[in-house]
């Protein structure tokens, strides 16, 4: 068996532990379609960094799988905001960084890799305790060493790449479904 095979296995069938009418922790298999396959992150409040197709995408798939919670967009452009929250992709959008993080539990930096050290410096402050902080960017190295430096210990830093994309470019191009399927490293 290759991995590739191991790898589509375990995404058709997946253990999770689940409490049953009387108590007591059973494990079952659940498989990939089903209403209870996918199981969410519940959050009060989502904070995108770059509204364009990844950031896009990933409001558009949050609001369409997540329950209650609010998606606040980051962008330097008003219009992008605009059209992402037309889009349905966010509830609201600004043009400050550390305004977008404050009280989020859940942080996703989706602007080119480049701008991550400036970001990360602008959001340092504002980040609560506890707060996840993730990426979508294609390099690891660079990006976590920035995370290491700049933000506090009192933040989780989880690096990732997903394998999804487009050759369009902007949230007009965005889809609730880009990242379904893909492999996402994490490190």
């Amino acid at each position: 068996t290759s991995l590739v095979d191991t790898h589509r296995q375990a995404r058709i069938l997946t253990r999770t532990a689940s409490k049953d009418a009387t108590g007591p922790r059973n494990t079952r298999l659940r498989r990939r379609g089903s209403a209870d396959y996918y199981r969410t992150m519940e959050f009060k409040r989502l904070s995108i960094l770059g509204v364009g197709l990844l950031g896009g995408s990933i409001g558009l798939a949050a609001k369409k799988l997540a329950s209650g919670g609010e998606i606040v967009g980051y962008g330097h452009r008003a219009l992008t905001l605009e059209t992402a929250t037309k889009r349905g992709a966010i509830d609201r959008g600004t043009t400050s960084a550390a305004e977008a993080v404050r009280g989020a539990d859940l942080v996703i930096l989706c602007t080119p890799v480049g701008t991550f050290r400036p970001i990360l410096q602008q959001i340092a402050a504002s980040l609560k305790p506890g707060a996840i902080l993730t990426d979508v960017g294609s390099t690891k190295r660079s990006v976590v060493r920035l995370a290491e430096d700049l933000l506090p210990p009192t933040v989780h830093f989880v690096g990732s790449h997903p394998m999804a994309g487009s050759e369009k470019r902007g949230v007009e191009f965005a889809k609730a479904l880009l990242f379904y399927g893909a492999v996402c490293i994490l490190n």
